[in-house]
This record gives structure tokens, sequence and C-alpha cells, in this order.
């Protein structure tokens, strides 16, 4: 025997190229976290030529070839977990396959492109299964191991199509694939596969010549019972007979379904006469006559095919014959009616070897991605970040705002110019000096004003980006609405509405931070008109401020035991500040959150099913980080309570004394105090709001391309339906289709300002990008950094809680300034928060046992 002629090979199923580097070019950084992308370029073409030598160019139908399918398959379940890829998510890649039982080179397509890893998997792996069957049709001979190996093939190849049949709506997430893929033709060719196997094992026990009747008889009965089984598993489904219609499978397994009938008769009657020559008996003649005819009956019901024995219908014929002559000249024995007689007892050897989706399945097998995180990591490591990002900025902003509520209370008072000796008649104090020399060097109000004549530019840039992304995504529903009202039924895609909804809930969060933005700025230019004339008083040299002073008129309060304690309590207060600085520096410091440290944590907590549960350690991980500095913070703000106490009670003993001799001095010291806080304040959040601008931008191009290539995808997609439903209409009316050189080529996609990121031109064929990120992104820096002092008292934003609302980005609407309790108005501070750059990220709640 050359071959196992009788063993049925299944098809396998045929596909396109894909270029995994040109589908997947916009998610190359962020797949690669925490290596290069030019790792992640490579492991990409490397997939791409593996791909094509496994699934594109079919392998030869031995081992190596195999290996080939197995490899790739290991490949695809590595890439998956870096880029996982579906029909709804940011990573896509339309994979098209055609139905295996498909006649080739057919007019009208059945096929399928759909962008989910879930369904290449499941292609792949049925075409192993499938591979698998060619190869044990395959084995040469037909010893004892080659049957082996012929079964192990099959009972391999059952065990994948059983994994397939069980999981296949779990791996196309309900999505219609080829009908090669429905959960009952799986169970089908599973079983036929089963039936193969168990018929290995008859050809092996039939060619030692060493087995009993009785279990060839049993083998046979076991092997006639998975026939049968696959056999009805085709007849209950009107799909599978429609499939397989071409393939002549059912007539082929009927005349095996006979034949074993026909064997298990047969050797169950040898098994009769076997027992009784080993007796010595004379009965058991008419049962084994039955047995004979039962097995003529059947082997009539068909033509002769080549299954072993090959002489069979000439065996049972003579042992008919001669147990009829011996029954009849000396026996007499009465033949049973052949419906009393059962078959025998079936012996079942052949099971489906269980398929195992975590085992890695090919030899020598290198993982292209070991550099690349996984997708649940680079996920978790977002997560992690945005926590981070909102308790740093949360911390910062805590401090911050009790140092402006600190300086508030301060130049309320007039402190410490108040106190500080000077040389008489109008001259600044040494604490003025230097703010007014901080001023100056930092640009001054020409400086203030360069920055706030920039917003405007800024704003109206991602205006129009973000229009622009708005238009093309209305006019593609537009399009696809109006198709849909056109052809009803027949248009049976998947509706744009469906499948932009995270691209619009995007665009309403984008347009949401613009809006704030722009009443930012708005607030940002009234402060600076506010303070407009105390800066440009500060940005003067000291002789000019000092002709603009009232004189201060003599007094001894100056030397006063009240004025001693005040500066020794301005002393506390400077400690105080650089204490802060320090801390904030410390949030601040990058290296102080290891990103390859908190990669390599993520990857150690990750289950054997590829998740990280990052809500629940990203706390932990920040706590251990950042645990000590909010301690230390607490206890600064505590610290500040009580030397705030401390100079309002010595305050008041100074006034007293002072009689308010310098009061016009003292209001103009305030407001120039008052104005240097203010020129601070505005000089950070006018550099953050550059930098949300910067970052808004690039976010909004990104977004941009997606949107490119979703409507790209969509006029690809859309060119192919309607040439579906020509062809379609064309068939109905025994039309020939239109060869494509004919047909004119489709209108080409709206233009975009030069500043769209990817062009539809160089956009990936395969289908939708960028449908539902992880985390939308939002520009990430202090985004809680108020305008104006608080109210000092209300530092009650513990560990994760959302600090309070004020500056780009944060909740709409007024929120008044809340005063010390106790303390006098602070001059220069308008009710009104600051809103904040940035969305603010998710919620955190306290780690587990806080």
């Amino acid at each position: 025997m050359s071959s196992n002629r009788w063993v049925i090979g299944i098809p396998l199923k045929a596909t396109q190229e894909v270029d995994f580097v040109k589908a997947l070019k916009n998610h190359l950084k962020r797949g690669a976290a925490g290596s290069s992308e030019a790792d992640a370029r490579s492991a990409l073409e490397q997939l791409t030529k593996c791909r094509n030598s496994a699934v594109v160019n079919v392998p030869d139908r031995h081992e190596n070839g195999l290996n080939t399918l197995m490899k790739y398959y290991d490949q695809l379940c590595s890439m998956e977990r870096r880029y996982p890829i579906t029909d709804s998510n940011e990573v896509r890649v339309a994979f098209s396959w055609k139905d295996a039982f498909e006649k080739r080179g057919g007019l009208f397509s059945n096929k399928k492109s759909i962008s989910s890893s879930g369904f290449e998997k499941a292609c792949v792996l049925f075409n192993i299964g499938a591979f698998m069957t060619q190869m044990g049709a395959n084995v040469r001979g037909s010893d004892d191991s080659s049957m082996q190996l012929a079964m192990k093939y099959l009972q391999q190849a059952a065990g994948i199509f059983q994994y397939l049949r069980d999981n296949v709506a779990w791996l196309l997430a309900g999505t219609p694939a080829t009908p090669d893929l429905t959960s009952e033709m799986l169970g089908f060719l599973s079983a036929l596969c089963l039936a193969q196997a168990q018929e290995c094992i008859w050809v092996k026990a039939y060619s030692g010549g060493k087995v009993k009747p009785k279990t060839l008889a049993q083998v046979c009965s076991g092997t006639l019972d998975l026939y049968e089984s696959a056999i009805s598993k085709a007849n209950s489904s009107k799909d599978i007979l429609a499939v397989i219609k071409d393939e002549n499978w059912i007539a082929e397994m009927n005349c095996k379904a006979d034949h074993y009938r026909a064997l298990s008769h047969f050797y169950a009657g040898r098994e009769l006469r076997r027992l009784r020559n080993e007796a010595g008996g004379d009965g058991n003649y008419g049962e084994e006559i039955a047995r004979y005819q039962l097995a003529e009956a059947a082997l009539k019901k068909n033509p002769v095919i080549d299954l072993q024995p090959a002489n069979l219908r000439a065996e049972v014929k003579q042992e008919l014959n001669v147990a009829t002559k011996d029954n009849n000249l000396i026996y007499h024995e009465r033949i049973p009616d052949a419906k009393t007689l059962s078959l025998p007892e079936k012996t079942v050897i052949a099971k489906p070897i269980a398929f195992d989706p975590n085992a890695v399945q090919s030899r020598d097998f290198t993982d292209l991605f070991e550099s690349i995180v996984p997708a649940a990591v680079a996920n978790a490591i977002e997560y992690f970040t945005a926590a981070k990002n909102e308790l740093v900025n949360g911390q910062v902003a805590r401090s911050r705002e009790a140092t402006d509520c600190l300086n508030g209370v301060l130049a309320s008072l007039n402190l410490p110019a108040a106190v500080e000796q000077t040389s008489g008649g109008s001259a600044l104090p040494e604490s003025l000096v230097k703010k007014a020399q901080q001023v100056q060097s930092s640009g001054g109000v020409q400086m203030l004003s360069q920055l706030i004549s920039e917003l405007p530019a800024l704003l109206e840039r991602n205006k129009e980006i973000l229009q622009e992304s708005t238009r093309l995504l209305k006019e593609e529903a537009d399009q696809d609405t109006s198709l849909k009202n056109q052809y009803g039924a027949k248009w049976t895609r998947t509706g744009s509405a469906q499948l932009t909804s995270q691209l619009v809930s995007d665009q309403t969060k984008y347009q949401t931070l613009l809006d704030r933005a722009q009443s930012a700025d708005q607030d940002v230019k009234s402060r600076f008109d506010t303070h407009y004339n105390m800066i440009s008083l500060l940005s003067q040299p000291k002789e000019m401020i000092e002709q603009q002073l009232p004189n201060a008129s003599s007094s001894g309060a100056i030397n006063s035991p009240q004025a001693e304690r005040l500066r020794e309590l301005m002393k506390e207060v400077d400690a105080i500040k650089v204490e802060r600085s320090k801390i904030e520096e410390q949030l601040q410091n990058q290296n102080k959150c290891d990103p390859r440290n908190i990669k390599n944590r993520f990857v150690s907590e990750m289950t054997p099913s590829g998740e990280v549960n990052a809500e629940v350690l990203s706390p932990t991980f920040l706590n251990e980080i950042y645990g000590e500095l909010k301690q230390s913070l607490d206890e600064s703000l505590s610290r500040q309570e009580v030397v705030l106490a401390s100079v309002q009670e010595a305050n008041d003993a100074f006034v007293k004394i002072t009689s308010g001799t310098n009061e016009g001095r003292d209001e103009k010291l305030k407001a120039m105090a008052a104005a240097f806080d203010a020129f601070n304040s505005l000089t950070n959040h006018l550099r953050e709001g550059q930098k949300f601008y910067g970052d808004l931008t690039e976010i909004l191009l990104t977004h941009q391309g997606k949107v490119k290539d979703f409507v790209f995808a969509r006029k690809t997609e859309k060119d192919d339906l309607l040439k579906d439903i020509t062809s379609n209409a064309r068939q109905s009316t025994g039309q020939p289709s239109q060869p494509s050189y004919h047909q004119t080529a489709p209108p080409a996609a709206s233009s975009a300002p030069a500043a769209a990121a990817p062009t539809a031109a160089s956009a990936p064929r395969p289908s939708y990008p960028a449908q539902s990120p992880a985390f939308t992104p939002m520009p990430q820096y202090n985004p809680y950094m108020p305008m104006q002092p608080q109210g000092y008292g209300a530092y009650q934003y513990g560990y994760g809680q959302m600090p309070p609302q004020g500056m780009y980005g944060q909740q709409p609407g007024p929120q008044q300034t809340q005063q010390h309790p106790g303390y006098p108005p602070q001059p220069g501070y308008p009710p009104y928060g600051y809103p904040a750059y940035g969305m603010p990220p998710p919620q955190w709640g306290p780690p587990p046992g806080q």
C-alpha cells in the first residue's frame, strides 16, 4: 500500500497576504513599550514572512510543513498579547479567508474578511487540523508504526476540530464566519477524524495477523459506530450537506459503514467457529451462518471500495458456503432471524488528543515578540501612569495651593515687608527687592504679554484639526446611511454609528477640553489685566519702584519684641517653603518611578491567561513609591496651620503698636506682593497652557489619522460590498460580472488639512483602525495647579482622591475662593477657579488596607 487512500483528507482554507507592518504602522510605538520601535517592526516583518510560508504558500505535507503551520500559530498567539486585534478596538488587521470546501476558481467567492486575531487563529487551527488529516492520508504502508503515526495525526486533528467546535463562538466573538467554521461543521469534522483514527487501529490489528476474531469484530463494531455518528451529524444539518456536497463524502462514509458492519458480523461468525473448534463441539452453526449472511447483505449495498481486507466478499462467500454445507449435511441447526442478532460489543480505542491552547505547538520555537511588552501589561502601564500623574499632580497641587494660601495671608498682612529694616524714606524692603529681581530676571510683564498673545493661535490650530476629523466622520456616516436606505437588506455591513462610538466619544472629550481651555485662557487674561499695573511696576528697576512708594514714617515699632517675634516666624515660614519645594521636586522626579521596574512587576503579576489587574496593583505600587512623600507633605501642611495661627496672633500685637502710621505705604506693598504671587502663578499656567496645546495637537493629529484610516477602510469595504451586490444581481439574471478593468475608479477621498497624520493612500487596506484605546490620551502634566488660594484648611485630599478643581480641563463653572477663617481678605485674588489643563484621569481609591 503506497498510501492510505481510504483516509479522507480535509481541504485547507485559502487566504490572502497580510502585511503586518503596514497594517500596524500606527501602533508600533505603543506596542513596543519597553523596547525599540525597530524591534517591533522587525518582529512584524518576520511574522509576515512566517504567515506567507504557513498559510499563503501551502507547505509540503510532511513534519516540517506541519511545524511551519504550528510555528505561525505560536507567533500569532504571542503577537496577539502585544497587539490585541479585534473588530472593535484600535488595533485592526483584516484577515481574509475562503471557505475550505469552496471550489477553487469559482466566480462567486465565499470568503470573509474580519479584523480579528481570534478569526485568524481559528482559520490557522482549521488548516493545522486539515493538514494533519492529509498527513495521515499520505502515510505509506500499513505496518504497525505507519498506522500508529496516521492514527496520531487523525486523533490530533479530531482534538483540534473539537476545540474549535467548543470555542469558535468565543474566538469569533459572535462574528459570522465562513460555513466551514460553524460549530456543527466542526463537530462533524472531529467525528470524521475520530472514525478514521479508529479505522487505523483496525488496519493495524488486521495487518498484524495475530489478533483473535472476537477482538477484530469489536474493533470493527467500534469503527462502524464512529462512522455512523459522523454520518448522523452530517445528515442532521442541511448546512453541512450543502458544504460537502461536492466532496462525495457521504457516499464514501456510507460505504465504509456498511463495510465495517459486514466485518463485524464476519469476524463474529469466525469467532463462533474458533470457539467450536477449540472446544471440539458442534454448535452455533445457525448463528455463524446468520452472521455471514448479514455480512454478505451489508456488502451488497455498496460497490467495491479499496478497503482492507481487499478480498472480503470472496472470504464471506467462502465461509458462508462451508458453514451452510456442514449444517445442511450434518447438524441441521435452525438459522436465527437476522433481526434478533445484534452487533458485537464495540471497542472504541481512538480518542481525540485534547488541544492545549496555552502550550507551544511547534518545535524549536523562538518568540519573535519576547522583547515587546504584552498588551495587557502595556495597558496596565498606561493605567498606572494615569494614576501616577493624578497622584503627583494632586499632591503638587496641594503643596502649591497651601503655599499660595500662605503667600496670600502674608501679603494681606504686609509680611515680611512690614517688619524688615529699611534705610527710611521710600526705601524698598529687602523681600520686595528680591521679588522684583525675580520678576525682572523671568522676563517681567513683557514675557507674560508675549505668552498670552500666543494662546489664540494655539487654540485655533487645535480647533481646525478637530473640526476636520468631525467632518470626515460625518461625511462617512451620511454616505453609509444613504447607501443603507438605497439597498436596504442587501447593505449588510455594520453601521457607522456602531463602529465610531469610541471615536465620536473621544471627539466630544476633546471638544470639551478645548472649550474649557478657551475659558481658562480668558481667566488668565482677566487676572493678568487685574495685576498688570503692579507687575509692570515690579518689572522696573529698584529706583523707579521706590519713587512710586510713599515714604515710611519713623516708628520704634520696627525694633519692638512684637516685630522680632514676627521676624522669627518669617524664618519658620521660609523653612516650610524650602521643605515643600524639595517635596515637590521629589514628587516630580521622573527617576523616582522606574518604568522598567514597573513593567517587570506587572509582568510578574500577569495571570496564565494573560491578564493584569492594574486597578488593584497600581495603588499598591504608588503607595510604596510615594507614601513617605505624601506623609511628609501632610506634616508640612499641619505645621503650616500652627505657624499661620502664630503669625496671626503676633501680627495682631504688632498692628496695635503701629497705629496705622504707614497705611498708604503698606497697601502699596501688599498690592506688589500680591502681584508677585500672581506673576509666578500666571507664568506657571501659561507655560502649562503652551504644553497643553502642544500635547493636544499631537493627540488630535493621531486621532485624525485614525479617523482617516477608518474612512479609507470603510471606503474599501463599501466598494467591495457594492461589487458583491452587483455581481449577485448579474448572477440572478445570468449576466457575467463586469471585469475590474472596465469599472470606473471610485471617487477619491476628501482632502484634509496638511496637518493630518497618515494619508488615505498610505493607510492599510484592511478595515477600520483606531476604535477604542484602553485610555483616551490626554495631555499629562500638573493638571490641578490652582490659580489662587483656595482657602487653607481644606487639605483633606487624601491619597488617590481628586484634588480641587481649577485649571484647563476641569469641570466648568466658577469656584468661590474660600478664605482662611479669621484672616483678612486677600487683595488681588479674584473669586474664580482656574480650569485645569488636561482631563482628570480615572478616579482612584486608597490602596487596600488604607
